[in-house]
């Protein structure tokens, strides 16, 4: 009655979403699958018995049961993070071989990590479910549609600044594993490099009016870097401490868009450098 548009009381509401919070993991895989694949996947080709009964529904019936998924939706996205709701994100999310159904699985996720950042236990549940979350960010990053990798970055980076340094170092670690991975193809290397400069462009520069010091003494001057509300002397020491050697080497890469994205992410955190460490005082 939910996906055909039809009328429900609010009891019979509160009663559906009651049971919908009492699903069980593999029962949460299901919804979650169903709800992108039906949603986003009309735009994809058929390929099944019950994609072709779906495709050949007129038009109004496929309003209505949009209409209905994006109730659903926007319903998950005000419920707190939860991580049996998380997990079937991380499981559906990549299975899925239609690039519109990945990519709005992913923004999904990243979308409603942003929205909850004001609960008051948001830490703490960035904290529960860090390691979800952290795959859900790689396999974004990832993900073989170049549209994906993009936008996800930019929805990594504009998140960035909802995070503690701690989390934040958690996910740089994530990312440095993903590159050191054995087999990791130029596209998630590419992807990798998007996540990287995400995590350096949350350290602002704070202006210390060094550019009006005399040249022969710019590069002595301190620089100071914001990251949310603290002042930090410098980028923190696990991303000097392993980003050089990655992006050097990966300015090597015979594959031209990840020499494009090195050359972008190096620049980003020379930018975040002070220049005594490059010049001689």
């Amino acid at each position: 009655a939910l996906l055909m548009g039809e009328a429900a009381s609010a009891d019979g509401c509160a009663s559906i979403a009651g049971a919908v919070l009492e699903l069980s993991e593999q029962g949460w895989t299901l919804l979650v699958s169903y709800a992108f694949e039906r949603r986003y996947g009309w735009s994809e080709s058929a390929d099944g018995d019950d994609d072709r009964a779906m495709d050949s529904l007129d038009n109004r019936s496929k309003k209505k049961i949009n209409e209905a998924l994006e109730q659903l939706l926007c319903w998950l996205k005000e419920h707190a993070l939860a991580r049996p709701i998380f997990q079937a994100f991380v499981v559906v999310a990549p299975a899925s071989q239609k690039p519109v159904v990945r990519q709005r699985c992913y923004l999904h996720m990243l979308d409603w990590m942003k929205r909850q950042a004001n609960s008051d236990d948001f830490g703490a549940r960035v904290s529960e479910l860090e390691d979800l979350m952290q795959k859900a960010v790689i396999s974004a990053l990832t993900d073989v549609w170049s549209a994906t990798r993009k936008v996800c970055a930019q929805r990594f980076k504009a998140m960035g600044q909802l995070l503690t340094l701690e989390h934040l170092h958690g996910f740089f670690r994530t990312l440095l594993d993903a590159w050191n991975e054995s087999e990791v193809s130029w596209k998630a290397k590419e992807g990798i490099l998007l996540g990287l400069a995400a995590v350096i462009a949350q350290f602002s520069q704070i202006d210390t009016n060094g550019a009006d010091a005399p040249k022969d003494q710019q590069a002595c001057i301190m620089m100071r870097l914001r990251f949310g509300l603290e002042e930090l002397d410098a980028l923190p020491s696990f991303i000097t401490q392993h980003l050089k050697p990655l992006l050097f080497g990966a300015l090597a890469h015979p594959q031209l868009s990840v020499r494009e994205n090195a050359a972008k992410a190096f620049s980003s955190y020379l930018s975040r450098t002070p220049l005594h460490e490059t010049h001689v005082c």
